[in-house]
């Protein structure tokens, strides 16, 4: 492996992104497919029911100044836009097929409505809506011919409403997702004889969030049915809050690499020395169980507001910390 990644173990990708020319040029394309004609198509059974897809993409580089800098910048949008499966949208036919008769669920929907929690959630989407945003930029700037610098950036912005709904759950258990990452590069090439100098410096940033519908406790009832063909199912069924929500993850990372290398006499050798330095940051929330459950043995107990058992966790679960590697290393390339 190269000597500038001492330590590294695993396999290492080298991607550079699209830069602008003398030449003026772009691309825009964009493609749609609706949820009519996705396999299910636009039924009245949420559980069967296809998706709609939408995409818009484009790119557009050229001159800022002509054989001196030059700018390149790139644009993705997606969106996909499908029905959200939850207890509460199942038809007569999709209960029997959970292992819930519909008089059952019927009850246990008012009961819930009876507690205000479907008020406090409000109106939730039927649709789950995922919207992607990525974009990438580069300029480049000739100065002479001893230098070149590079900035490039990327962006992207994810974001799911609702979510982390299961089918034996009231839209109220979901909540939504928020992803942001961002990167920004800067890189100096310059050519003094035969000695030549790369500078580059990175700083990369992410902040991943989920908040639920309802900052509330979580509800469990176990509830058994007589289905129509005489079978006996038990199922679970959940209301309230959500027992893995909120959550929320951000991370910091910089590196710095500067590179000064020589080519003596014929050119066989390449002496290179090095300066390498990264840190890292990051913080985590993952606290599970942070209202606390409530379990019900039957569908009559919760109706009758007598739980089994209520668990809790009492101590958050937050993780921060960091790390700074500093290197000098010294090569010969033949």
């Amino acid at each position: 492996y190269d000597v500038a990644r001492g330590g590294f173990a695993g396999g290492q990708v080298s991607v550079t992104s699209k830069g602008g020319s003398n030449r003026v040029s772009g691309s825009l394309s964009s493609t749609f497919q609706n949820q009519d004609l996705a396999f299910g198509g636009n039924t009245g059974n949420v559980f069967g029911a296809g998706a709609t897809n939408e995409l818009l993409s484009g790119g557009f580089g050229g001159p800022l100044v002509r054989n001196k800098a030059f700018l390149f910048g790139s644009l993705q949008v997606t969106r996909k836009l499908n029905p959200s499966a939850a207890l509460n949208l199942a038809d007569n036919t999709t209960l029997q097929r959970l292992g819930a008769a519909p008089d059952s669920v019927t009850k246990f929907i008012n009961q819930v409505g009876l507690l205000g929690l479907t008020g406090l959630a409000g109106t939730i989407s039927s649709n789950r809506d995922q919207i992607g945003l990525n974009s990438l930029n580069r300029f480049d700037w000739n100065m002479g011919q001893s230098h070149i610098v590079t900035i490039s950036n990327s962006i992207a912005v994810n974001t799911q409403d609702p979510t982390r709904i299961s089918s034996t759950q009231l839209q109220q258990v979901g909540g939504n997702t928020d992803a942001k990452s961002g990167s920004l590069i800067f890189q100096v090439a310059s050519r003094m004889g035969r000695w030549v100098n790369q500078f580059r410096g990175s700083g990369t940033l992410s902040d991943n969030s989920s908040n639920p519908y309802l900052y509330a406790p979580v509800g469990r009832v176990t509830n058994q049915s007589t289905l129509d063909s005489g079978q006996i199912a038990v199922t679970t069924f959940g209301f309230g809050g959500n027992s893995g929500l909120p959550q929320h993850n951000n991370t910091k990372n910089v590196e710095f690499t500067n590179e000064l290398s020589v080519l003596p006499g014929n050119a066989e050798h390449r002496f290179a020395l090095g300066l390498y330095a990264y840190g890292s940051h990051f913080n985590q929330d993952a606290t599970n169980n942070r209202y606390g459950t409530y379990t019900y043995n039957s569908l009559q107990d919760f109706i009758s507001n007598v739980p089994s058992q209520f668990t809790r966790t009492l101590e958050p679960t937050i993780r921060d910390g960091g790390a700074w590697n500093e290197a000098i290393y010294l090569s010969d390339a033949w």
